[in-house]
């Protein structure tokens, strides 16, 4: 299984935190959010990695070579990031989607009991709801039928 973590996007909506830097390098405590995700996910023996980028894709990757060097990461830039959104970015990661994923946004915090439960699943397909939350009027919605 690869995870896909999208990172492509300016972050505009925190500006000022992400004037200078991706969304998923804001820390919360001493750790950036990149930081976070990727320890959770190799401590679950994740190895392999997709991450998109567009405007800060240097910071990006220059974190993730000195930070986890041991790990198997395929950087995608998405040139059109102003223009596209994160579907472009999947399309773009096309030819390196060869197996089973686990899709995360860049700036999505979870504890490390959440992947340990969504990897446990029997589900092939399987997206997790916060029912305690109003949808957000601008973002990605679903209807869950069951």
């Amino acid at each position: 299984m690869k995870a896909v973590i999208l990172n492509s996007g300016a972050g505009k909506r925190l500006s000022p935190l992400t004037d200078d830097m991706p969304k998923c390098m804001i820390k919360l405590n001493s750790k950036s959010i990149l930081e976070l995700q990727l320890e959770i996910l190799a401590d679950n023996c994740i190895k392999d990695y997709i991450i998109t980028t567009g405007p800060f894709e240097d910071i990006i990757k220059d974190f993730v070579k000195e930070s986890f060097p041991r790990l198997n990461v395929t950087f995608v830039n998405n040139p059109l990031y102003e223009t596209t959104n994160y579907i472009y970015s999947l399309w773009l990661a096309r030819k390196n989607l060869d197996e089973d994923i686990l899709l995360l946004h860049g700036d999505l915090v979870f504890e490390p009991s959440f992947i340990v439960k969504l990897l446990k699943t029997d589900n092939n397909n399987y997206i997790p709801i916060n029912k305690k939350i109003s949808l957000p009027k601008k973002d990605f919605k679903a209807l869950v039928i069951n």
